[in-house]
């Protein structure tokens, strides 16, 4: 069996996705370019133990035995055809926007009890660039950039990363227009969802949330705590200046 290289710190992992996020920095919608990034780095981790488990060699390990502390994005299904290897395998094909959106479709669909909508309600197609003529080469670009080893999950073998949540968070933050004496934007459910998913908090870990508005993302943290097997107890804690953003 081969050795594992160490795990990537939350440096690499944030370093790695801001160097994809980067070809979509002229999408219409800025906030939905970094959700669609983000979409996509859900599908990896799930396409990437996907390939882990069915890896005849052990070359990431030995066979794979889910722990009740896996990451909640490794206990997605994924379709064979709606895995993100064939979307980089035809990157420089013309069509990457249709086949990006339907590999997220097949994704959810085949996990309608823990992603339903969430994809359509954050309109992922306002974060594709705004030129036509060049969005292929900017997605392209996404997906090649998206397989650097910092975003390598195969040697995961259901273990707890938390330099994912940890730069998932500071991507997030960094999208964010700078902080103002007004209250800003709550998180959107469907977002939280998202986040939880990536995230997944283990069960000595705490889940804070420094301006939880009505509280969806830790709300959001729970319920997908509940949809994994061996559900997790959590700390769960809000803090809200506003009293209007309740």
């Amino acid at each position: 069996m081969k050795m594992m290289a160490g795990l990537p710190g939350a440096h690499a992992t944030h370093a790695a996705l801001n160097a994809a996020r980067e070809p979509l920095n002229d999408a219409a919608d800025a906030n939905a370019a970094t959700y669609l990034l983000l979409a996509l780095l859900l599908l990896k981790i799930a396409s990437d133990t996907d390939a882990a488990a069915q890896d005849p060699d052990q070359t990431y390990g030995a066979p794979l035995h889910w722990p009740p502390t896996a990451p909640g994005a490794q206990l997605l299904v994924v379709p064979p055809e709606a895995r993100f290897e064939l979307l980089f395998r035809q990157r420089f094909a013309p069509g990457n926007d249709r086949r990006i959106t339907t590999a997220l479709q097949q994704l959810t669909q085949a996990n309608r009890a823990t992603l339903a909508e969430v994809f359509d309600v954050l309109r992922l197609h306002d974060g594709w660039p705004r030129d036509a003529e060049q969005r292929d080469v900017a997605l392209s670009r996404v997906l090649g950039r998206m397989t650097v080893p910092a975003l390598d999950f195969r040697p995961l073998r259901g273990t707890y990363r938390a330099d994912i949540g940890q730069a998932v968070d500071r991507l997030l933050e960094r999208s964010q227009p700078r902080r103002s004496p007004a209250p800003v934007a709550h998180v959107p459910d469907p977002l939280g969802w998202l986040m939880a998913g990536l995230m997944d908090p283990r069960e000595d870990e705490t889940i804070c949330d420094v301006a939880c508005h009505h509280g969806s993302l830790l709300l959001a943290a729970s319920r997908w705590a509940r949809t994994t097997p061996g559900a997790r107890p959590h700390q769960l804690l809000g803090e809200e200046e506003h009293d209007t953003a309740w």
